[in-house]
């Protein structure tokens, strides 16, 4: 009874034997085998979830996927998303990465063995080594139109340490392709060596890597840039895609690789049940595959487009990538629009693990019958004929693309900035366009700009420069900017400017003029820029450099080449500015006279240039400017600032001077402290403190012990040459609290009569140089007697019984 309810549970897939892992199996190893499946009529694909740890699994389940491969080798197709463990069969180790996830795909986190046939509900629990063969016999949840469909998967190793994937899909219906198909595509370990079981036995088709789109694949190591699965057409009828992968995703490399491929409706990342068109992977390698592996157009003068005329190099290479040699004959073809223009005898091609299984052909095409258009593009076809048995038609064409090289297009130049151009000014001219082909750039075109008077036909590119280059190159803004230069003895009036550009081949684009593209000012007088005096006129004297004038001092500074007009004579400029330093200005020498009051220094103390405003007016305009100076030292000592000082009332304190002070000689030039004479002019207020100065320091000390207060010192730096300079340094003497004092003249060793009262007043005796003298608070203790002090009266009495000596604290 127990064995023909296993039986029957096995048989309609009900049991989940992930759930129940620790189960005796002896009860399932009664349960009868099926028969091999059948064959469907077309190919089926499942999706294997497994564990290492997964007893059911290495015991039934991926032994029953290997012999239902054995027995339908060209029709059954599976993928083994092989986990660390059965509780969390999503890991990354089963490919549970992006951007496919595709265990997450289908639902799952945890238990196997799972199947899901045709990407449908998962079928859990596996018994026999036959558990699946009841749903791949009866379709395996495939499209309804899965015959109509066909996958081929081409391997190759490269020798290089890595391989060639090429998989190929075509419709062979009679009907209509889906509009858009996911291609599915996976690299497998055929055994999965990097996946053993507990007891020691592997399973097939272990992912490790999925192919992506652009050429791009993921695997534990990273993706190299794929977003996710390629996405196909088959409206044309066939359709390959290839990625060239290293061999190392594997364990046993390119002899262990098994690439995985199924044709879906669509993938999403967290739901199933696409419809599944096909499948195959590269066991199923067709006897005969001859196929075109690359086809290249060239230009022979190594051009990267054509012009009519020119002479292209064609070569075609054709691969046997099937189980067998090829030797049934047939032909190469180089064609051109509808017809083909050579060709040439197919060889025998040994088998793709062969040394002798491609061929090259070449030949050469006259480009003299085709027109040379813009933006054209022109395709030649190498296709394989007469073949006999090839397995995969998809691959027998391919089509190879080569550019017009056709003459360039200029834009209108644009003027980029202000296209009032004042006497000594430029403007840029921005020069874009477009080569009307796919060969040339920007980059791989020379322009040329010329300035002719509006409405002449004077051309002329002497007031231009030329750019050495593009600006923002390989971006949307990149164009050459030339610049319009004007000289001083330029005609002032509008201008028209026109540009070309002539492409590598030498085909010259046609002129494109703007009218009146900028208008040449009347000069102004100016300020000539000391970061930029090449920009001056040219008529301008050379520009000296920036002038020097010493502090606190009148100085006459010339400006010729500080200050220019292309048209007038410095001597009949009016040169006025509102800055307190400015003192005059002197036409007929040609000089400004300042007087700087003080010094700007930097954060690393270094004197800063000092600006002047000045306005400038030649009589007709006038214009405003900055002149700047270098101000420098006149040869006066200068102090920087003394910090205050300070110490308690008795006291003293000592202060080395020379790091406060510079000097420098009448030329501006740093010259030795150690060689000024420091004198102290002033102490107040006076009656605090006395001040010294030794040889360079300043010495304080206090008058007495109960002096205080704040003093102001006023010392004096004189140099060799008798300039001088003078400082406050503030000193505070800290008021220190004294204990009071008591005065004992006159009472020391007193006599006094036994049983006679001694009366002393003591409120005179005690003083405080610091506070009220009323408030001190006194106490007596005496070795002996009757003593008493009373502070209000300052009365302190004392009576003695006994005669001796006696001593009393006060």
């Amino acid at each position: 009874m127990i064995a023909t309810i296993m039986v029957l549970m096995t048989m309609n897939g009900v049991l989940d034997f992930s759930d129940n892992e620790n189960e005796s199996r002896e009860l399932l190893e009664l349960a009868e085998p099926l028969e091999a499946p059948t064959n469907p009529g077309h190919t089926v694909f499942a999706q294997y979830i497994t564990s290492d740890n997964c007893g059911y699994c290495y015991a039934y389940g991926s032994p029953a996927h290997n012999q239902a491969k054995n027995s339908l080798p060209d029709n059954y197709v599976y993928i083994s998303y092989h986990s660390a463990a059965f509780g969390n069969t999503a890991d990354a180790e089963s490919g549970n990465i992006a951007p496919i996830y595709g265990v997450q795909h289908l639902g799952e986190s945890g238990g196997a063995p799972k199947t899901s046939f045709g990407d449908a509900t998962l079928n859990t629990g596996c018994g026999s080594n036959t558990c699946w063969d009841q749903y791949i016999s009866s379709g395996g949840n495939m499209h309804s139109t899965a015959a109509d469909y066909s996958v081929n998967v081409g391997q190759s190793d490269n020798g290089d340490g890595t391989s060639d994937v090429t998989v190929s899909a075509s419709y062979i219906g009679s009907g209509t392709p889906a509009s858009s198909i996911t291609l599915y595509a996976a690299v497998t370990e055929k055994v999965c060596n990097s996946h053993v079981y507990a007891d020691g036995s592997k399973g097939h088709n272990c992912w490790e890597a999925w192919l992506l789109n652009n050429g791009n694949y993921a695997s534990n190591s990273g993706n190299t840039g794929g977003t996710g699965f390629e996405t196909i057409s088959l409206s044309s009828g066939s359709v390959s895609k290839s990625w060239t992968v290293p061999n190392n995703l594997v364990n046993g490399g390119a002899t262990n690789m098994n690439v995985v491929a199924a044709l879906f409706s669509g993938w999403s990342t967290s739901s199933f049940q696409e419809d599944v068109y096909a499948a195959a992977d590269g066991t199923m390698q067709p006897p005969i595959d001859v196929s075109v592996v690359s086809f290249t157009v060239d230009n022979q003068d190594g051009a990267r487009g054509f012009m009519t005329g020119d002479t292209l190099d064609l070569s075609v290479t054709v691969r046997n990538a099937g189980a067998d040699t090829y030797s049934d004959g047939g032909s190469i073809e180089m064609c051109y629009d509808t017809q083909c223009f050579d060709q040439t005898a197919l060889n025998t091609l040994s088998n793709a693990a062969g040394s002798t299984n491609t061929q090259t052909f070449s030949t050469t095409f006259d480009t003299s019958s085709i027109p040379n258009v813009a933006n054209g593009l022109t395709g030649f076809k190498a296709q394989i004929t007469g073949l006999t048995g090839d397995g995969n038609g998809a691959n027998n064409v391919q089509m190879s693309y080569i550019e017009h090289d056709f003459t360039p297009s200029t834009d209108t130049p644009m003027a980029a900035g202000d296209i009032a151009i004042a006497r000594g000014g430029s403007l840029d001219f921005d020069i874009t366009g477009n080569p009307r082909d796919g060969v040339d750039t920007m980059a791989t075109m020379t322009p040329e700009f010329e300035v002719a008077p509006t409405g002449t036909t004077i051309w002329e590119s002497v007031w231009v420069d030329a750019p050495t280059g593009l600006t923002a190159q390989g971006t949307q803004y990149e164009r050459y900017v030339f610049t319009v230069d004007p000289t001083s003895t330029a005609s002032s009036g509008d201008y028209d400017v026109r540009a070309r550009l002539t492409d590598a081949r030498g085909q010259i684009g046609d002129w494109k003029v703007a009218n009146a593209a900028f208008s040449l000012m009347n000069g102004l007088p100016q300020v000539i820029d000391p970061n930029q005096p090449d920009n001056a006129p040219g008529t301008c004297p050379v520009f000296p450099g920036l002038p020097t004038v010493k502090v606190e001092t009148n100085e006459r500074v010339p400006l010729a080449g500080l200050v220019c007009d292309a048209e007038t004579p410095l001597s009949n400029l009016v040169i006025t500015s509102q800055n307190p330093y400015f003192i005059a200005w002197h036409p007929s020498a040609g000089e400004i006279e300042v007087n700087f009051a003080t010094m700007q220094w930097d954060s690393m103390g270094n004197p800063m240039t000092q600006g002047m405003g000045i306005t400038i007016n030649d009589g007709e305009d006038q214009n405003t400017g900055t002149l700047l100076f270098n101000v420098v030292e006149n040869g006066q000592p200068r102090w920087s600032s003394v910090p205050a000082q300070s110490y308690d009332e008795g006291g003293s304190v000592q202060l080395g001077l020379t790091q406060f002070l510079t000097d420098t000689d009448t030329d501006g030039n740093p010259s030795s402290v150690m060689d000024l004479n420091l004198a102290i002019v002033s102490v107040e207020p006076a009656g605090i403190l006395d001040a010294e100065i030794w040889p360079t320091g300043l010495m304080v000390t206090a008058i007495d012990d109960d002096a205080h207060g704040s003093v102001v010192i006023t010392v004096r730096a004189t140099d060799t040459d008798g300039q001088l300079s003078e400082t406050p340094i503030h000193v505070h003497v800290e008021n220190v609290n004294d204990a009071p004092r008591f005065d004992a003249t006159g009472l020391e060793n007193l006599m006094v009569q036994v049983d006679e009262p001694l009366e002393l007043d003591l409120t005179s005796r005690l003083t405080d140089v610091d506070n009220d003298d009323a408030e001190i608070w006194a106490t007596v203790t005496s070795n002996d007697g009757m003593v008493q002090y009373n502070p209000i009266s300052g009365m302190l009495t004392a009576t003695y019984t006994t005669a001796g000596q006696y001593m009393i604290q006060l």
